[in-house]
Parts: structure tokens; sequence; C-alpha cells
């Protein structure tokens, strides 16, 4: 496959990744177990896949790239890592708020993605070192 389609997938693959964050960091403080049963469906049929896929694209234009080795790669990767345990994280808690459904989830996590994925847009743009 052409550089510029893996591109693309990966591109679409983290946008419907961080979408996939947003919506449960927004949403998993319904107590209406309907939505929270919604959300974790989601999770598994979009977000978890997205996240499998960026990453797979990611790592094959690393690789096509010559990247690793350069330190805003590996910046990058750990802020991914920082970034795909906060899913999983989120993952567990609904799965735990569906079974428990009285416990609330902080709501910290919301300002956490932003963050996380506005360095590692930085990181991809800029090139910094």
């Amino acid at each position: 496959m052409s550089y510029l389609l893996i591109k693309s997938l990966h591109v679409c693959a983290v946008m419907l990744w961080i979408a996939g964050m947003i919506l449960q960091a927004l949403l998993q403080r319904s107590d209406d177990l309907k939505t929270l049963q919604h959300l974790r469906n989601w999770d598994r049929m979009a977000t978890t896949p997205a996240m499998l896929i960026a990453w797979s694209a990611g790592i094959f234009l690393a690789l096509q790239g010559g990247w690793f080795g350069n330190r805003w790669l590996m910046l990058k990767l750990a802020l991914v890592v920082a970034l795909s345990a906060l899913h999983g994280m989120f993952a567990s808690q609904l799965r735990r708020r569906l079974q428990s459904p009285t416990k609330t989830p902080s709501s910290a996590a919301l300002p956490a993605i932003l963050v996380i994925t506005a360095g590692i847009v930085l990181l991809v743009i800029v090139k910094p070192f």
C-alpha cells in the first residue's frame, strides 16, 4: 500500500480513537445504564479497533520513514502509550460502572486526553528534536 494511503488510515483511526475517548470521558458520569451499555458497545466496536489500527499504521509509517531513534518519535510514543493506558482505564472503569452503578468516575480525564493529544500533534508537526 502507498505511504499516503497508510498515513490517511492512521489519521482517520486516530480521530476515531480520540473521539471515542472524549465520548467516554463525557458519558461515563451518566447514571443511565442503557447509555453506559451503548458506550461500552461503541468502545468495543469502534474505539478499541481504531486504537489498534492507529498503532499498526503508526508503526508502519515510522518504519517507512526511518524515524525510530529520533527523540521526537520516542517522546510521541511515550505519550501514545499514556493515551493507550488511559483508554484501558476507561474501558475497565466502564465495565465496573455497569457492574456497580453507584461508583462515579473522576472528571479529570478529559483535560488529560486533550493535553496528551495536543502534545502528540505538536511533536508530529514540529519534530522539535
